[in-house]
């Protein structure tokens, strides 16, 4: 059974694709977008994208994955029913694919987590403003900490947007330390 890919170096076997794509869900441990999902296959080789597409859509319509469609690219998890057959299924996906993929992730976690854990949407309001609205997920339904400035024009939005993917951890550090968990007791 260890002969999983072509020639050309892709899983072969459809149902291991879709073992794949549920094995990646788990590993990260992070809701992930399509195309956060689809870097990983496609950097990797391990399918064609339209397979990749077409796993996807039967793993969805399964309800094996779960989306959210907040925010400005939907998330997607693995659901409990998506978690169990990939545990009764486990191990049809190739040891040397695991590894594979694990040792990818393990190089590579930190860098996408970052990337969707801390995102932001842009807006264009009535007066000719825009507003920047920014969030830390807390996995796929809840936003740890949310914050929206209004700026004058869309570069100064997109400016924004790109130095809270830098900052937001050191953001949210102070907001919390101030607001949450104060070093002296304002109380006293």
């Amino acid at each position: 059974m260890e002969k999983a890919r072509t020639e050309t170096g892709f899983v072969a076997d459809e149902m291991v694709r879709k073992l794949l794509i549920l094995f990646i869900f788990e590993k990260m441990d992070i809701a992930l977008t399509d195309s956060t999902l689809s870097e990983i296959i496609m950097s990797n080789n391990w399918m064609p994208y339209m397979y990749y597409r077409e796993s996807f859509a039967k793993l969805q319509d399964a309800g094996f994955i779960y989306c959210d469609a907040h925010g400005a690219e939907p998330a997607y998890q693995l659901t409990r029913e998506g978690r169990e057959c990939l545990t009764e299924l486990y191990l049809k996906i190739p040891a040397s694919l695991r590894e594979e993929v694990l040792a990818y992730i393990k190089e590579n976690k930190v860098r996408f987590r970052k990337n969707q854990e801390y995102r932001y949407d842009l807006s264009q309001n009535r007066d000719g403003t825009w507003t920047v609205d920014m969030f830390i997920k807390e996995g796929v339904k809840y936003n740890l900490l949310e914050v929206s400035v209004k700026v004058p024009t869309r570069t100064d939005a997109v400016r924004a947007g790109g130095l809270w993917k830098q900052k937001a951890p050191q953001i949210f550090e102070t907001i919390w330390g101030t607001l949450v968990e104060p070093e002296e007791n304002p109380e006293k």
